[in-house]
C-alpha cells in the first residue's frame, strides 16, 4: 500500500505545484524568503495536524498562525480556482478543494541544506519508508497521513517541497 500511497502523493503534489506555478505569481504579494529547517518542520507537522478524513482544516492552519492568500490576476481582479494559498513566514502552503493534500513550499539556503532537513524530518517521524536516492523521501505520520518531501527549484533558487496526505485505512 506504501507504494500506492507514494505515486497518488507524488500526482497530487504534482497538480497542486503546476497550478501554482501559473496562479502564485499573482497571489503572493511578497517575495518569500530563505525558510529554516525548523521552519520547514514546523510547516510539515501543522499539515499533519490539518489534513485528515474531511480534507483540510482550514481552521486549524489559522489557528496555527497561517494567512489565506487571495488569487488576483495581474490587474487585481479576483481568480477562480480550487486552490488554496496559505502563507506562514517564509513557507507557502497549497492545497486543492478536491484534495485532502497540504504542500509546503520553501525555498533553502543551499542545495547543501537538504541533508539536514532530511534528518530533522526523519527525527520527527521516524525513517522514511521510501527514498529514491536522489532527494525525494517518504514518510508515515501518525493517523493515516504520509509526508513525500523532496529537493525541488534549482542550484541557484534551491527549495524543497513537503506534501502531506491522508489515506483512509482500507477494509477488508
Amino acid at each position: 500500500m506504501r507504494g500506492a500511497v507514494a505515486l497518488t502523493m507524488r500526482r497530487h503534489a504534482a497538480v497542486a505545484l503546476g497550478a501554482a506555478a501559473v496562479l502564485a505569481g499573482p497571489v503572493a504579494a511578497k517575495e518569500f524568503g530563505v525558510a529554516s529547517q525548523d521552519e520547514i518542520v514546523a510547516g510539515a507537522r501543522s499539515c499533519v495536524a490539518s489534513v485528515g478524513p474531511a480534507g483540510l482544516d482550514e481552521a486549524h492552519l489559522v489557528a496555527d498562525g497561517w494567512s489565506k492568500g487571495a488569487m488576483t490576476s495581474k490587474d487585481g481582479k479576483p481568480v477562480a480556482s480550487d486552490l488554496i494559498v496559505y502563507g506562514k513566514g517564509n513557507l507557502m502552503m497549497l492545497s486543492t478543494r478536491a484534495a485532502g493534500l497540504c504542500t509546503v513550499t520553501a525555498r533553502i539556503a543551499s542545495v547543501r541544506a537538504f541533508p539536514g532537513i532530511q534528518s530533522a524530518m526523519a527525527s520527527a517521524y521516524g525513517a522514511p519508508f521510501k527514498d529514491d536516492g536522489k532527494g525525494e523521501q517518504f514518510f508515515q505520520a501518525p493517523d493515516h497521513r504520509f509526508i513525500d518531501l523532496a529537493s525541488t527549484g534549482s542550484k541557484d533558487r534551491p527549495a524543497v517541497r513537503v506534501a502531506v496526505g491522508y489515506v483512509s485505512q482500507e477494509s477488508k
